[in-house]
């Protein structure tokens, strides 16, 4: 795999960890669609997937652009449109999709993130893509919604 060549070898408490060690000791894993394909692989959305959970996550969501994303664990992968806006600037998208998906993945998970008991994978991957897609409808990195604007658009769906 290609995780495992020297060039994914890194420090951190002065301690020398791969790539690998590192995706296994974590609980949630987001990467861009072209990170899963290198990390995997594979240029299959369920093949990327489920080859990084084999290295311990139990969540993997994956960024698809104006595809939207896919999250995956174990047992189920869900695959999660995007939402069709008027893409004016992407400049933040990435930023609004990541603190749209850490909203979401604590809504009733208490202090139990690896079953993640409040929302199911498709809500949680639903909100994180409208978080992104508006984003994308305004100038700047700094182009984030509020919460009323994020469940009008996926009210609207």
């Amino acid at each position: 795999m290609a995780a495992e060549t020297p060039a994914r070898r890194g420090r951190l408490n002065g301690r020398t960890w791969t790539l690998v060690a590192l995706l296994a000791a974590l609980t949630a894993v987001v990467v861009w669609q072209f990170a899963a394909r290198e990390l995997s692989g594979s240029t299959d959305y369920d093949t990327m997937a489920q080859k990084l959970l084999k290295l311990g996550p139990k969540l993997i969501a994956i960024t698809m652009g104006g595809e939207g994303c896919l999250m995956a664990r174990a047992e189920k992968i869900s695959h999660v449109p995007s939402f069709k806006v008027n893409v004016v600037d992407t400049t933040g998208a990435g930023d609004a999709f990541m603190g749209g998906l850490s909203y979401a993945l604590l809504q009733g998970s208490g202090d139990n993130l690896s079953k993640c008991e409040g929302w199911d994978d498709e809500r949680v991957g639903r909100f994180a893509n409208a978080c992104a897609a508006l984003c994308c409808t305004k100038v700047g990195a700094r182009a984030m919604s509020r919460l009323p604007e994020v469940n009008a658009l996926i009210g609207g769906r």
